[in-house]
């Protein structure tokens, strides 16, 4: 059956165009990287003369707000959270932003690493914080068309590879078929429960 995917198709509204190195700069003065009991540098390493990208704005502030928060809340006192980025074509001469994303933290095992952005798994040792921040983050790098994965090594850091269409209304990196992940992205009580606030 066609589970109705014509009439549900998530809403893709790319209203904000920004330049990546400025974007995270704002984001970091929002988010406090120093909390009670330890401090996290977080270093910019993204050239300022990538290409624009189109975003939906508030939508990938978020993202950029969760991977920040799941980084502090992961890392140990004096840990380093690095970010780099770089542009390309693809085969299809699509332009896209490569973006990296590297802690020194203590990393996954290898049987954790699969299951790194599943809302029940708990990478802290507080038993209240699940992954839902990288749930958030999965679902939305896939509204704008890109890709996220995971590569990380137990005692040595963990790291994120993105991979974002400059303008992801031009063409997906990803392919929207008949599965889950469509039909979770167009699920507003799913959207609000993840980008609402806990500030």
């Amino acid at each position: 059956t066609d589970l109705g995917m014509a009439s549900t198709a998530p809403v893709q509204r790319f209203d904000q165009t920004i330049h990546l190195h400025a974007f995270l700069n704002e984001m970091m003065a929002r988010v406090p990287s120093k909390t009670a009991d330890k401090t996290v540098l977080i270093e910019n390493n993204i050239p300022a003369d990538l290409p624009a990208l189109k975003v939906d704005g508030n939508k990938f502030a978020r993202f950029v707000e969760l991977l920040l928060r799941d980084e502090i809340l992961n890392l140990p006192d004096g840990g380093k959270v690095t970010f780099d980025a770089s542009a390309r074509q693809t085969d299809t001469t699509q332009p896209v932003i490569d973006l990296l994303v590297r802690d020194n933290g203590p990393g996954l095992a290898s049987e954790s690493i699969r299951s790194v952005f599943d809302p029940f798994v708990v990478r802290h040792d507080n038993p209240q914080e699940f992954g839902l921040n990288l749930m958030a983050c999965f679902f939305i790098i896939y509204h704008h068309g890109g890709k996220i994965d995971v590569q990380s090594t137990l005692g040595e850091g963990t790291s994120f590879s993105i991979t974002l269409p400059v303008n992801p209304a031009e063409g997906s990196l990803v392919q929207n078929d008949r599965d889950f992940l469509p039909q979770m992205l167009s699920n507003e009580a799913l959207w609000e429960k993840l980008l609402a606030g806990t500030a």
